[in-house]
């Protein structure tokens, strides 16, 4: 009974720490925009978990990160970036 208890409690924090969801990161807007037509394309910096939306001043332009459909990034869990 200790052992199988054991094994249980050893065997939560991997369930609790499940890696995100993988972002697909693509060079350029177009490509983006295959691979998800119906989802807005956004501009994603991996270092600080943030995107940002076409009209952002930080779109394509912070040197660190990619094209990315709106909907990928937030299930990995990124937030919106303030302006």
């Amino acid at each position: 009974m200790r052992i199988l208890l054991a094994a249980l409690f050893l065997s939560l924090p991997l369930v609790a720490f499940s890696a995100a969801p993988k972002v697909d990161v693509y060079t350029d807007e177009a490509q983006a925009q295959i691979r998800c037509p119906q989802d807005a394309i956004v501009w994603f910096n991996p270092r600080k978990k943030v995107w940002y939306m076409k009209k952002s001043r930080h779109f394509a332009n912070d040197g660190v990160g990619g094209f990315a459909c709106r909907g990928d990034v937030v299930k990995a869990g990124y937030k919106q970036g303030r302006e």
